[in-house]
């Protein structure tokens, strides 16, 4: 289980000083892993096509301690360096009021998601979050997944109208 609890008078020894329930979002989190071949467009980015899926294997060999810490880093606003008033744990006690609503909650809930798929992207292998990764080398120690192949066609556009 992960979560996000307000303490609004503090913790100490990582539990909440409180007297009542602290606001909270809680949800499981499951990794799968799964492979696909992507055609994206250099110009935007985008995905143009996604093939070759393969079904998702759940992930049990998780570097736990690795993933808390990262949530942690997130979550702290001086470890990340980011100003308070800007921070990830400003927006929850800003919005401490909606995470117990059933309602209103679907925002922190979506950013919550958010912070979770981070970690799995920004500290990837094949990512800025590698401290040994080189942008002008291919590493050999990387996983076979990440040796790809790529090629740029011509873009050909077509415009119709009055069709």
């Amino acid at each position: 289980m992960l979560g996000i609890f307000v303490c609004q008078k503090g913790a100490r020894d990582g539990r909440c000083v409180t007297d009542i329930d602290p606001p909270s979002i809680v949800t499981l989190l499951t990794a799968y892993q799964r492979r696909a071949t992507v055609t994206c467009a250099r110009s935007n980015s985008s995905i143009l096509a996604v093939r070759d899926l393969t079904p998702p294997i759940q992930q049990v060999s998780l570097q736990l301690d690795a993933l808390k810490r990262s949530f942690s880093w997130l979550a702290d606003a001086t470890a990340a360096d980011v100003p308070m008033s800007s921070s990830v744990a400003q927006y929850f006690w800003s919005s401490r009021d909606l995470l117990n609503s059933l309602h209103y909650s679907m925002e922190p809930y979506l950013l919550f998601q958010s912070l979770m798929a981070f970690p799995f992207w920004f500290f990837n292998d094949d990512n800025i979050g590698n401290i040994h990764l080189d942008r002008k080398q291919i590493l050999e120690s990387l996983p076979s997944e990440f040796h790809t192949l790529a090629t740029i066609d011509k873009p050909m556009n077509r415009i119709a109208v009055n069709q």
